[in-house]
């Protein structure tokens, strides 16, 4: 049986609820089929079905996991590869830059060569006859130093 609420009202107003019964629907089966299997477990049947409640809650959990630790090694995937990525953009402009002061490089001691070359910037092409030798100093003996008291310092008498 199934019951449901009805509202009536009265010139406006509203009056109490009342239960009314909602008719039951009949169908009629052949005596061969019933509506409604009579199911009762044998004994035997119990601890199969439990083991399989069982498999199913741990393999639930299991895919849970695993799934878990699928996501979570495909972030460290991509996150790695774009940091990868990232450091390998830097290297590449690293070694352009390095390139670029190469040849800047290059270029500065080739126009000191032109510069030194030409005779109005007043350097002399290295010989014999325009050398300066410097004697090198008699080697000293080594003296260590006595201990010197140091004075003691100062101190202010007062502000």
């Amino acid at each position: 049986m199934s019951f449901a609420t009805q509202s009536t009202t009265n010139r406006g107003r509203q009056s109490k609820k009342h239960l009314t019964v909602a008719p039951q629907v009949t169908r009629n089966y052949p005596e061969s089929v019933s509506p409604v299997p009579d199911l009762k477990p044998t004994p035997l049947a119990l601890p199969w079905l439990r083991s399989l409640l069982v498999a199913q809650r741990s393999t639930t959990a299991i895919c849970f996991l695993l799934v878990a630790g699928l996501l979570s090694v495909y972030t460290w995937t991509v996150y790695t590869q774009q940091l990868w990525t990232r450091e390998y953009r830097k290297l590449e402009s690293l070694q352009r830059q390095e390139r670029q002061m190469t040849a800047a490089n290059e270029v500065l001691k080739n126009s000191l060569a032109d510069t030194a070359e030409r005779p109005e910037s007043g350097l002399l092409p290295t010989s014999v006859a325009n050398s300066i030798f410097v004697i090198p100093a008699p080697q000293r003996r080594f003296i260590p130093a006595k201990a010197v008291e140091a004075p003691e310092p100062k101190r202010p008498l007062g502000y």
